[in-house]
């Protein structure tokens, strides 16, 4: 692990180095906590320098803000030109998004304080929790309390990588049992990936939950101003979604337990004629 910070020579242990170009080796993962302007400066050195395989973009202030439009045409610019190379150039989440918490991956960068959010210390749940808005990712991980997802991931923006490519490749570990989806809408063409990639779930015998915000027009506003996402037609998405085999939530109360409904007993078979409610 190392630490990008100008004056320094260490923080918390870590080596600190000036600036990006100086990383000692390419590094797995780039995580940008800075301003905007400056995240994107840091983008197109990054892709320069050929010093990160990914990286994730906390800050906002790129589609959904005043002025940001510009920003993020220069990181898609930026990353358009990587991906003509050989090496093709880094993966991106966000901007506008809190990270990600992967326990295979044993890293998590979604810098929540402890006394806010706890960690977990037991056994992994077969979960996914693949989300728009970190806020909303965090409140869920807090309320699902002992279910200890195995990938948490706020998507944001999807300047880059998108909902609908998070479940493709997502889908493809065979210890994720349910996929929790908080979606505000869709960048063009991704809701179609994402229908194909819950199906080929359903047909694996395992289960997507999605709630999908911005079912009104204010809500639909709403959504806009915080991922710019353009939210589309409500009954649409959940028909589409309910045919392909995915279990729609009417609301996030309803979302958090049919996530965990599906956690604990998804995979228990019935085991008697009775049926006992609580």
């Amino acid at each position: 692990v190392w630490v990008v910070k100008p004056g320094v020579d260490r923080v918390d242990g870590c080596v600190a180095v000036p600036d990006v170009e100086a990383l000692p080796e390419r590094v797995d993962l780039l995580v940008l906590s800075v301003d905007a302007e400056r995240a994107v400066d840091l983008i197109e050195r990054a892709i320069a320098s050929r010093k990160a395989e990914s990286v994730i973009v906390i800050p906002g202030g790129f589609e959904e803000s005043d002025g940001g439009a510009s920003r993020a045409a220069r990181v898609r610019n930026a990353l358009r030109s990587a991906r003509s190379e050989a090496w093709r150039g880094p993966l991106l989440v966000g901007g506008n998004c809190l990270g990600v918490r992967s326990k295979p991956g044993r890293y998590d960068t979604l810098f929540i304080p402890t006394y806010k959010l706890p960690p977990t210390d037991g056994p992994t749940a077969p979960l996914a929790v693949i989300s728009q808005s970190g806020a909303f990712a965090v409140a869920q991980a807090s309320r699902l309390g002992r279910l200890n997802p195995r990938i948490l991931a706020t998507i944001g923006n999807q300047s880059d990588l998108t909902l609908g490519d998070w479940l493709e490749h997502l889908r493809r570990d065979p210890e994720i049992r349910v996929f929790a989806c908080y979606v505000e809408g869709f960048r063009p063409l991704d809701g179609l990936r994402f229908l194909e990639a819950a199906r080929a779930i359903v047909d694996s015998a395992r289960t997507v939950v999605l709630y999908r915000a911005g079912r009104t027009a204010a809500g639909a506003r709403a959504s806009a101003s915080h991922t710019a996402s353009i939210a589309g037609d409500f009954e649409v998405c959940r028909s589409l979604s309910a045919e392909a085999g995915v279990v729609v939530a009417d609301g996030l109360g309803e979302f958090e337990d049919l996530v965990r409904l599906h956690v604990v007993l998804g995979d228990r078979p019935p085991g008697g004629p009775r049926v006992g409610a609580i």
